[in-house]
C-alpha cells in the first residue's frame, strides 16, 4: 500500500481566534492477489479524496506566551473518488473468467477537530496536535465495465452484493510549521 497527503492552510487572526481555509489532496492504492490450482484474483484499488475546508482555530494562553494550547474546528465539503480492477481466473472453465474495471466518486461532508500545542519562534510557528478527521464518503458509485459491457451508476459490492463504503475517517497526528505575514 501506498499514501500520501498534501495540504495547505491559510489564516486570519483575530486575538485569541484564527479564521481561514484549508485544503488537502490524499491518496492511497492497495490491492490483492491469491492464486491456487483452481484460479487466481487479483484486485486493485486507486483512492483519491480532495477537500476543501472552512476553519476555526481558538487559541489558549497568553499572548505573551512563546507557548501556546489550541482547538481547531473545520468543516467543509469533500470529493471522493477510486478506480477498483479485478481479474477472476478460473482454469477449469475459462467461461467463468471476468475482468472489471469500476471507476466511482461521491461527495461527502469532511471536518476535523484537533487538540494541539503551538510555538511562536517570531514570525515562525511550529505545531503539534491530534485529532479526529471526519470524512466518510459512503458508497461510492460510477461506470462499471465487466467483460468490456458497461453498466452506470453501480458501487463496489462485497461478496454478499452490499455496496461498500469509503469510510476515510479516523485519527490525526499533525505536525506543521506555519510562516506568519
Amino acid at each position: 500500500m501506498v499514501a500520501y497527503t498534501l495540504k495547505g492552510n491559510f489564516k486570519f487572526s483575530l486575538g485569541q481566534f484564527n479564521l481561514g481555509m484549508a485544503g488537502n489532496y490524499i491518496s492511497s492504492t492497495g490491492g490483492f492477489t491469491y492464486s491456487d490450482i483452481t484460479g487466481s484474483v487479483e484486485e486493485n484499488y486507486e483512492v483519491s479524496t480532495i477537500e476543501l475546508l472552512a476553519l476555526l482555530d481558538i487559541i489558549l494562553g497568553s499572548q505573551n506566551s512563546i507557548t501556546k494550547f489550541f482547538i481547531q474546528l473545520s468543516g467543509g465539503y469533500g470529493f471522493a473518488s477510486a478506480l477498483h480492477t479485478a481479474n477472476f481466473k478460473l482454469y477449469q472453465d475459462p467461461s467463468q473468467n471476468f475482468d472489471i474495471e469500476h471507476d466511482i466518486s461521491g461527495n461527502y461532508f469532511a471536518g476535523r477537530v484537533k487538540l494541539g500545542l503551538q510555538f511562536q519562534l517570531q514570525n515562525i510557528i511550529l505545531e503539534i496536535a491530534s485529532g479526529y478527521r471526519i470524512a466518510n464518503a459512503g458508497v461510492l458509485k460510477g461506470d462499471l465495465t465487466q467483460n468490456g459491457i458497461k453498466y452506470t451508476n453501480q458501487p463496489v459490492n462485497d461478496i454478499s452484493g452490499n455496496g461498500i463504503e469509503f469510510d476515510l475517517s479516523g485519527v490525526l497526528i499533525t505536525a506543521g510549521i506555519s510562516i506568519q505575514i
